[in-house]
């Protein structure tokens, strides 16, 4: 059974989303190491209690957000890297 509603076209991400995901990403989870990417937790709350702060987050459910990321991780991943701008922490510091 799909996720999407019948007659409901799916609503593709453009690259202005993928940017606001991957800054957003970058703020709540900065280390992948620490897990918590691909959870459902951080885009629960992005459409959820943090819409209001990220209206921009309306615009897919939180699944559709996460299947999103999961999909482009790789890409997506090193891109945040830069967006943090810090080396990886060590262990220690997770």
């Amino acid at each position: 059974m799909s996720g999407k509603q019948d007659g409901v076209a799916a609503r593709h991400f453009t690259a202005e989303e993928d940017s606001r995901l991957m800054a957003y990403i970058a703020k709540r989870v900065p280390f992948i190491q620490a897990g918590g990417r691909s959870g459902r937790k951080i885009y629960i709350e992005l459409t959820g209690t943090l819409v209001h702060e990220y209206p921009w987050a309306a615009t897919h459910s939180w699944q559709a957000w996460r299947d999103h990321y999961c999909k482009q991780r790789e890409d997506f991943d090193s891109t945040i890297e830069r967006y943090c701008g810090c080396p990886s922490p060590t262990q220690v510091q997770l």
